[in-house]
């Protein structure tokens, strides 16, 4: 794995752990990354994962709560913009 910095951090870790990769993080007391800095950095970390998993949350249940108004709609089987949008990105991803 590459060497990161503070600014790269995120991401960098975020990859490597993907990948199955270790992730690990220098600290150099007097200059670049100091422990109260890495400490900052880690909490920063932490507190956009736990965003990440508030907001994928939200995404499918919010996905859920549609699918399951338009099934309830009485016109669901007519031609909408929403369906002919849908069904057009449909065939679209499919090519």
């Amino acid at each position: 794995m590459e060497h990161d910095v503070a600014r790269t951090a995120i991401r960098v870790r975020k990859r490597a752990l993907a990948a199955g990769c270790w992730a690990g993080h220098s600290i150099y007391p007097q200059t670049k990354m100091d422990e109260q800095r890495m400490v900052a950095l880690e909490g920063q970390m932490k507190t956009r994962n736990t965003l990440n998993q508030k907001l994928a949350a939200l995404v499918q249940k919010r996905d859920a709560y549609v699918a399951s108004q338009r099934d309830k709609s009485p016109g669901n089987k007519t031609s909408s913009f929403d369906r002919v949008v849908e069904e057009t990105l449909k065939a679209q991803i499919k090519r």
